[in-house]
């Protein structure tokens, strides 16, 4: 199987059309746009960084997967992080900012894709190729990459909080994406910024 990837174009689609002139700025996959969070917007996701940064959720953000027994400690974290996620979008309610429903298609989006990348991994595997290092670090790759890209996601949650929850695991990861996690072609245009914000965009800053 080939490496594991995210395709959220939907995501990324609902971003561009935000535009980043209003608002605190962000961004998704080197996809730039601004918006602000409501009071409520805002209490509904410190309480999303605050579950995340408790035990033994957190340790998750800590771990570095090297081997079975990392994964199968992470399998169970990782399903917790997603329900508390599902509940944060039930508790925002169907009528959202922007900025939030781009953020909650990112997230679920990225669950959605490792899930089914997880799926085929281990059928493919069964079914055609022996466990080996080659596959193994594969298979590894796939969770450090969720785990970046939750950690890049949630950067820009921090950032419209105006970092009034600090969220220390985060600190532990490099939050800047990482391109060749990504699908972009045919989502993203040409040409739409350079190379060096491709492989460093610029982090959250106000605008007027």
């Amino acid at each position: 199987m080939p490496p594991f990837q995210f395709r959220i174009a939907s995501a990324l689609r609902r971003a561009r059309t935000i535009g980043e002139d209003r608002g605190i700025r962000v961004s998704l996959a080197g996809v730039h746009f601004a918006g602000r969070l409501t009071v409520d917007e805002a209490a509904v996701w410190e309480l999303l960084l605050r579950a995340l940064g408790q035990e033994p959720i957190r340790q998750y953000f800590e771990r570095d997967e090297c081997c079975e027994g990392c994964v199968q400690n992470s399998l169970p974290d990782l399903r917790q992080i997603e329900s508390l996620i599902r509940l944060t979008k039930t508790s925002l309610g169907p009528e959202v900012t922007p900025v939030s429903a781009v953020l909650l298609r990112a997230l679920l989006g990225g669950f959605g894709e490792f899930r089914n990348y997880l799926r085929g991994f281990i059928a493919d595997t069964v079914r055609n190729t022996p466990w080996g290092d080659g596959n193994r670090e594969e298979y590894l790759q796939a969770f450090h990459r969720q785990r970046g890209h939750l950690a890049h996601v949630l950067q820009q949650v921090t950032e419209l909080l105006d970092h009034a929850v600090s969220f220390e695991p985060l600190l532990l990861h490099n939050t800047e994406w990482r391109q060749e996690a990504y699908v972009l072609a045919g989502e993203v245009e040409e040409g739409l910024f350079t190379t060096r914000e491709r492989n460093n965009p610029r982090r959250g800053r106000r605008t007027t």
